[in-house]
């Protein structure tokens, strides 16, 4: 068995409960430790992506002792490997996560210290650089998708630009733009900054919402009336 199936295996016994001792939490902290460690070669991210990333989600759900490790390993998983990327955002990780990034970070008892809480923000903020350099190559390989000499509908080169990626890039952008909606600067100097990293601008990201929102639907429309007479 690998080494980071076998950590998985450890550190699953503290997705639901805290360590009980003083000694025990010092173990757990030496397990994640480990598993970061473990994490920086490719081989170990690719099987780390099996089931450890939906195992980190599980753990911040929980609001244990063992949410800042979780978060720390999802960092370290994601970061230079966009299949970790992609699985975060399958299994709702975004959704778990941000939270936090938008200051609503879980604290315990054991770890209230200001510390804590700025390591926290940075890892987070590490993970969003991960989904930035996500939208990057999506929009590369979007960019290099030649439609125009096909003889088919707009609706189906939409279509073939989500199977394409289009859909990730779009998932990361309707995130990005709730997180600027928040208006809390130190959050929106953030992206800006990361935006710049990745060479991309709020334009950018305006022109893929729009998109996104072009194609939608319309809650009136012929589509939704049907499908609306077919549940009932």
């Amino acid at each position: 068995m690998n080494g980071v199936d076998t950590l998985l295996q450890a550190v699953a016994m503290y997705k639901s409960r805290d360590p009980k001792t003083g000694d025990e939490e010092e173990m757990v902290e030496n397990l994640f430790d480990s598993l970061c460690c473990l994490l920086m070669p490719l081989e170990n991210k690719e099987r780390f992506v099996k089931a450890g990333v939906e195992l980190m989600i599980i753990i911040m759900n929980q609001k244990k002792l063992c949410y800042g490790s979780a978060i720390r390993a999802l960092d370290f998983a994601m970061t230079n490997y966009p299949p970790a990327c992609e699985r975060f955002i399958d299994v709702m990780g975004i959704k778990t996560a941000f939270p936090a990034f938008m200051g609503k970070i879980h604290l315990s008892k054991k770890n209230k210290n200001k510390r804590y809480k700025e390591e926290l923000e940075e890892r987070l903020v590490s993970v969003v650089a991960s989904l930035f350099e996500r939208v990057k190559s999506e929009a590369e390989k979007l960019d290099q998708l030649e439609l125009d000499d096909l003889e088919i509908d707009d609706e189906e080169k939409y279509s073939r630009k989500l199977d394409a990626g289009l859909y990730t890039v779009q998932l990361i952008a309707v995130i990005l733009g709730h997180l600027w909606t928040s208006e809390h600067h130190g959050i929106q100097s953030r992206i800006e900054l990361l935006l710049r990293q990745q060479r991309l601008t709020k334009k950018d990201l305006q022109d893929i919402l729009q998109e996104f929102h072009d194609n939608i639907g319309d809650l009136d429309g012929p589509e939704e009336k049907e499908r609306g007479s077919q549940k009932s």
